[in-house]
């Protein structure tokens, strides 16, 4: 009987000091290892597209959108202030991150190999996909050859530019269109 206290005893004391050597790498209290200096100065800095609701909106003064909630979480778990930088478009976004004004893009961006190389996309959270959108009432493309370059509206910095230039160089059969 004196054997199995004992045993108790010591699961008990291991416990208490695996649990203590531990404790630091429980969520919430893991901070990223190197922070700007804005995160010092208690600033973390967002640049967001204001064409979505998805991203981003004010409506009566109250700011909402999915990226703004999950960077407005993430400024909260780092323990500094959300700045938030309202941009134009795509290439404004990317500008604002190349000069050191924003910390991070809430934008719904869609990456290519190119914007891989130069910068660190986050996790997935939700996905788009490349539309083609024309005119009711108009012939609907079946295919990207019967597209003239005069019909195409692409916001500047968009990542289907690079693909666009991509089948024209490569000289790609024209991928078909979906309905």
């Amino acid at each position: 009987m004196k054997k199995l206290k004992i045993n108790y005893l010591f699961i008990g004391i291991l416990t208490l000091l695996l649990a203590a050597a531990l404790w630091p790498l429980s969520p919430g209290s893991v901070k990223p290892k190197t922070m700007s200096p804005r995160f010092k100065r208690g600033e973390y800095c967002a640049s967001v597209r204001i064409d979505s609701p998805l991203t981003y909106a004010v409506v009566n003064g109250k700011k909402y959108g999915l990226d703004y909630e999950l960077a407005q979480q993430f400024a909260n778990y780092l323990g500094v202030k959300l700045k938030i930088t309202v941009r134009q478009n795509i290439s404004q976004l990317f500008d604002d991150l190349d000069n050191g004004n924003a910390d991070l893009l809430a934008a719904g961006l869609v990456y290519d190999s190119a914007r891989v190389k130069k910068y660190q996309p986050g996790p997935m959270y939700y996905s788009v996909s490349q539309q083609l959108v024309y005119r009711v009432g108009q012939y609907r493309p079946r295919s990207l050859a019967t597209v003239t370059e005069n019909q195409l509206t692409i916001a500047p910095g968009h990542v289907v530019v690079n693909d666009l230039q991509r089948f024209k160089r490569d000289k790609v059969s024209r991928p078909e269109l979906g309905r």
